[in-house]
């Protein structure tokens, strides 16, 4: 299959050693612990299971770095992970998933621990919002459920300083003895506006597969008022006990646009990828004028 084919339909159709960076052309990271911002630095591996560039886990490592933490990505193949492991080079394994990644998740999870028992594992994303019991699974130390911009940070400082991550909100967590805990919910993030922009650079430096892409995704909104039975955003928002929907100001996504200008990522195209992008018609108006 050529690399340009715009649509791989199967996994085993993914062209994953034509287009992963050599090991020599790798970002590594330096053995530096020191901090800028006044906490011990960590590492964090981020890990999925498809080449795809997500938001989320671009979001979370935006915070981590601005809290002086390293972070790297993994995907699909995690043999460089499992060799740094072994190396002591990461703190902290966060998979981003979905329930058709459980296996994958597992398989992962599992042969980390073997090599590490002690290395905190932590899952987000839609499988373990919605299944929290996912955290009963032998290799999983908890799991996030809904928005992880703050709580990702407040884990990382926990390892970094040696204390407890087991009572965070927005954590379900299980101790040493198997001992399970539900923490609360932190408020819902209404002003977008005070988040940092995504971090390209964790897929956009490391593989050649996303470095010359020419579609840059984005998201304005977070929420939706509607109760579509086909969707998993009605759920999510029910945890929140909220119906409200909240945008990012047109001045910060066109912030956000320059940035990527500044960084060299040129995009043919920006893809919104919210779930109802233009249901405010006096913001969309406002945001195509700007």
């Amino acid at each position: 299959m050529e690399l340009s084919s715009p649509l791989y339909e199967m996994e085993e159709d993914l062209p994953i050693e034509a287009i992963e960076i050599p090991a020599s052309e790798k970002l590594t990271f330096e053995q530096n612990r020191s901090s800028l911002k006044g906490t011990k630095k960590i590492r964090v591996a981020f890990c999925q299971h498809f080449w795809y560039e997500y938001i989320g886990p671009m979001s979370l490592s935006a915070q981590l770095k601005n809290h002086g933490h390293e972070v790297e990505c993994f995907i699909y193949d995690l043999n460089d992970l499992f060799e740094g492991i072994k190396k002591g080079e990461f703190d902290l394994v966060c998979f981003s998933m979905m329930t058709s990644d459980v296996k994958w998740v597992l398989d992962g999870a599992t042969q980390i621990k073997s090599i590490k028992p002690d290395i905190p594992i932590l899952c987000g994303g839609g499988h373990p919002t919605y299944n929290k019991k996912f955290v009963e699974e032998k290799p999983i130390d908890m799991i996030c459920v809904g928005e992880g911009d703050h709580v990702i940070v407040d884990v990382a400082n926990a390892i970094a300083n040696g204390e407890s991550w087991l009572n965070f909100e927005n954590l379900v967590t299980k101790d040493k003895e198997g001992n399970i805990k539900h923490n609360p919910l932190r408020e819902m993030i209404t002003d977008l506006d005070s988040l940092p922009f995504p971090d390209r650079k964790l897929y956009r430096d490391k593989f050649r597969y996303f470095k010359n892409s020419p579609i840059t995704t984005m998201i304005a909104t977070r929420g939706c008022p509607y109760k579509c039975t086909f969707c998993e955003i009605p759920s999510y928002m029910d945890m929140y006990e909220t119906n409200k929907f909240y945008y990012r100001s047109a001045e910060n996504i066109i912030a956000e646009v320059n940035d990527l200008k500044a960084q060299g990522i040129k995009s043919s195209l920006l893809l919104f990828v919210d779930s109802t992008f233009n249901l405010n018609l006096k913001w969309t108006v406002d945001f195509f004028q700007k």
